[in-house]
């Protein structure tokens, strides 16, 4: 009995001194986080850095009640209800509160495809805020979706859509690994596999695994309400803070992470190991987009820069930062000549209230999307977000403002949609092209030349504004359903009496008209390798992705060919000769170029000028030739070695094209 009192005296003793040096080590921990003074140098090391993303989250995770109003008091009763407490709040500050009216609006009848807005509550973040959203691609009998913050877990949901429209979610999966706070999820192109990343610098893939759910496991009480097994096969160390970004490439292998430690990683999957290595940033990377047809990578950070890399050979090709504008005029300004454009910085810095700038490229590569915006007209700063071409990646082609609040993030649609038949006549275009000369789309009012639109959501700190590729003006508007500041936004298509619903982080619902055309241009993805050798020998050189233009010009190879032979046969003093013509620069074929957005093939492929090309076909008729090439070596190089290595020529076209 004395032996069992002498053991419990020393357990006792030994728990009070635990307790003490974990309150000592939780104090010096608050200590660090409040007293660490930010630095604005640039040359200081980032782990010195304040860090103000840690004293926010700990605010956040000792906060006891969900709507941070304690219990209020009505007619001698006290109420702890989160609705009942709203309620009270409303009664006693309705003098302050105004009330809107719809009477002076005009009444324009119902919509004939009306939104549907429903907000499923997502409550078991432990109340923390949640950071990322994304939904599982692909189209499969259990619509998932994922989400992450500041409580360590990613959840697994599913999305169930009801005849009338409306989403509801059901737990699924609670999946644990990472240590601090997970400020992204991304699922793979394929849909099979997740990635997340946090505070703990660590990048987690995770799969469904066939192996059920284990039940009434005792050591593992989070995932006691699991139905699905998901279990990390694959961690990718390299960065040394917090990651804020994930953006997978389209053919799922690579992908790219943005960090604290102003770096962006380029990463092979398949290996697991880093393929290239971004330290241009003197900030945090909150942002980073795949170029879908891995060629370029861009990255936003809180250095106020977009960085444009490519990554053939991992050099920056463009920094943004700045822009000039004309300011508007003063009564101080005599004449207009005396207005000078004025430079300024393109986005915000790092008092901007977010923790992301997440941007994007579109699902054909055309467009990239940047928010965190700002532009100064005077003496606004007018918040907006900036649409930049792929010819043109040095400035913004279009930029939307937000007047109200800062845009943090962008994702698009993945469904192309079809043109608003909105002619150019009809909205006071300049251009004044004959519309008979110009494709079914072309005649059409847009401000890409694409013969589609795409969708695209925009979000701000309380908003998201829906746009598409064809107007400047978002066609819908959703606010004022969520508490606080929107971090991230996704996107999930289901089919559904034949339209295209899109659900958004919100799940709101709209309907939009599917493209069902075949755009032309359907060799987005190939490099200009591979470009180019379509221009120069297709007809002559079996090239993929050709079938109809290579038909043709087969065609018209055969036909003549047999022509000649007749001729010959009835002594026919008749001279037949074939024409092989390159890029030749004439007005025309770089109009066509433009118009499908190939334009930038001419810094590979230098364009012939046409008088030149007049004389080539004019000469050789007269010396009745029977084939000119022009310009020759560019043309006549790969007819050559087609005859005499066929095979090997065969497959260098198919390297170029499954390599680039």
């Amino acid at each position: 009995m004395k032996k069992d009192k002498k053991h419990i005296l020393k357990y006792k003793k030994l728990k009070q001194q635990v307790q003490q040096e974990q309150r000592r080590a939780y104090c010096t921990y608050i200590e660090k986080m409040t007293l660490d003074l930010p630095t604005n140098d640039p040359d200081q090391s980032y782990s010195n850095q304040s860090k103000p993303k840690k004293l926010f989250s700990y605010i956040k995770s000792i906060r006891t009640d969900n709507s941070g109003v304690a219990p209020l008091k009505k007619e001698g009763q006290l109420t702890t209800d989160t609705k009942q407490k709203a309620n009270i709040l409303n009664e006693q500050f309705q003098s302050v509160f105004t009330t809107e009216t719809a009477s002076n609006m005009p009444d324009k009848g119902p919509s004939p495809h009306p939104m549907k807005v429903t907000t499923p509550e997502i409550s078991w973040h432990e109340r923390d805020p949640i950071y990322s959203v994304d939904f599982q691609p692909g189209n499969r009998k259990v619509k998932r979706i994922a989400t992450t913050g500041v409580d360590k877990f990613i959840r697994i949901w599913e999305i169930k859509v009801g005849g009338d429209g409306k989403g509801t979610v059901e737990f699924i999966s609670n999946l644990k690994r990472h240590t601090k706070s997970v400020n992204v999820c991304r699922f793979s192109p394929d849909g099979e596999v997740l990635a997340t990343a946090g505070d703990d610098s660590v990048i987690v893939f995770w799969k469904l695994s066939d192996v059920p759910v284990p039940q009434n496991n005792i050591f593992n009480e989070d995932e006691e309400d699991n139905k699905e097994n998901w279990t990390p096969f694959k961690m990718l160390r390299g960065h040394l803070e917090d990651v804020y970004d994930l953006c997978w490439s389209a053919d799922g292998k690579r992908m790219i992470s943005g960090s604290v430690d102003n770096t962006a990683i380029v990463w092979d999957i398949v290996k697991g190991e880093k393929v290239a290595l971004f330290n241009d940033h003197k900030s945090f990377v909150q942002g980073v987009a795949f170029d879908p047809s891995n060629e370029f990578v861009a990255t936003l950070s809180t250095d106020r820069s977009l960085r444009i890399f490519n990554l053939s050979n991992d050099k920056c090709l463009h920094t943004v930062s700045k822009m000039s504008l004309p300011q508007p005029a003063t009564q101080s300004s005599d004449s207009p000549s005396e207005i000078k454009p004025k430079s300024f910085k393109m986005f915000h810095d790092d008092t901007m209230r977010s923790f992301f700038r997440r941007l994007t490229f579109t699902q054909d590569g055309e467009i990239l999307i940047v928010p965190a915006g700002c532009i100064e007209c005077g003496d606004k700063l007018i918040n907006s977000t900036y649409m930049f071409s792929r010819q043109l990646l040095t400035k913004p082609s279009v930029y939307l403002p937000s007047p109200n609040k800062v845009t943090v993030c962008v994702r698009c649609c993945p469904q192309k949609f079809e043109l608003k038949k909105i002619s150019r006549q009809e909205s006071g275009s300049e251009d004044q092209t004959n519309n008979n000369n110009l494709k079914e789309w072309e005649k059409y009012l847009t401000m890409f030349s694409l013969p589609y639109r795409t969708v695209f959501a925009v979000g701000t700190e309380d908003s998201v504004l829906f746009y598409d590729t064809q107007q400047q003006m978002p066609f819908a508007h959703v606010t004022n359903i969520h508490y606080h500041q929107i971090s991230d936004l996704a996107w999930c298509l289901f089919l559904y009496k034949d339209w295209i619903i899109s659900l958004v982080t919100m799940f709101e619902l709209f309907y939009l008209q599917p493209f069902s055309g075949v755009y032309s241009y359907t060799k987005i993805g190939l490099s200009p390798l591979s470009q180019c050798l379509n221009y120069l020998s297709t007809g002559k050189v079996a090239q993929p992705f050709s079938g109809v233009y290579s038909s043709t010009k087969f065609a018209l190879d055969g036909f003549f060919g047999s022509i000649r032979q007749e001729f010959a046969l009835r002594n026919c003093d008749v001279s037949i000769t074939l024409c092989v013509i390159g890029l030749v620069g004439t007005e025309s074929a770089i109009s066509e170029l433009r118009n499908f957005g190939q334009h930038f093939l001419l810094k590979y492929i230098k364009a012939a000028e046409p008088p030149d090309a007049a004389y080539a076909i004019i000469r050789g008729g007269a010396l009745r030739a029977r084939e000119i090439y022009f310009p020759y070596m560019e043309t006549r190089v790969l007819t050559l070695l087609r005859d005499l290595l066929p095979r090997t020529v065969d497959y260098i076209n198919r390297w170029v094209y499954t390599t680039s």
